[in-house]
């Protein structure tokens, strides 16, 4: 029911108010197939896409590409006995928050920035979509997280604990794993001092 960042619950409310009432007030009137689906997707949680590819609870978006395996990833399918795949998506959406490949920025469509929160606790970074049978696979590249604390000089009283070191994320481990494994998002920044992770506080806006 949120589609910015602006007047959150003013948008809740006027959803709501939309939902309930705008099936009540066509009931009384014959109205054709092409109206009763544009309701729908106005009355729809889920904001429909048109070009995605839907497997379980998962949305793959824009088309396929053909990238070819290096050998680390050739060696991931092997071990996990998984026929090897050459074909992936660049842009995926799990519930409501879409995740990109470093494809999707190699391909100079997006500027990468972000990493993925796993279910073991672990972090990384999207190297590749794909599916084999009904599942959906990611090559995620591993981050390190540093034990030692971010140490805020400027006041005492304000620990930023949100915030995580990180090793430079093209260094890490390659892992494959389901895609259903993915927690959340996760926002990488780059400084001087460094290489930051925060898990993103804000799932209402798509990018």
């Amino acid at each position: 029911m949120v589609s910015g960042s602006r007047g959150v619950m003013t948008q809740i409310a006027r959803k709501y108010v939309l939902r309930r009432f705008l099936p009540k007030i066509l009931l009384p009137f014959r109205i054709s197939d092409d109206i009763k689906e544009f309701c729908e997707r106005l009355l729809s949680v889920e904001r429909p896409c048109d070009d995605a590819v839907k497997i379980s609870d998962i949305n793959l978006l824009g088309d396929v590409s053909i990238v070819p395996l290096d050998n680390d990833e050739r060696q991931l399918f092997e071990a996990a006995h998984i026929p090897l795949v050459n074909t992936c998506y660049q842009r995926m959406i799990i519930k409501r928050v879409k995740y990109h490949s470093k494809i999707y920025a190699r391909w100079g469509k997006k500027t990468f920035d972000g990493g993925v929160h796993l279910e073991d606790n672990s972090f990384g970074t999207i190297q590749r979509i794909f599916t084999t049978g009904n599942i959906v696979y990611v090559i995620i590249r591993s981050l390190t997280i540093e034990r030692s604390p971010i140490v805020n000089h400027s006041s005492n009283n304000v620990k930023p604990s949100h915030f995580k070191v990180c090793n430079l994320y093209p260094y890490g481990n390659l892992r494959l794993i389901r895609a259903a494994e993915i927690c959340a998002e996760c926002i990488l920044l780059e400084t001087d001092s460094g290489m930051f992770l925060s898990v993103s506080p804000n799932t209402f806006q798509k990018d």
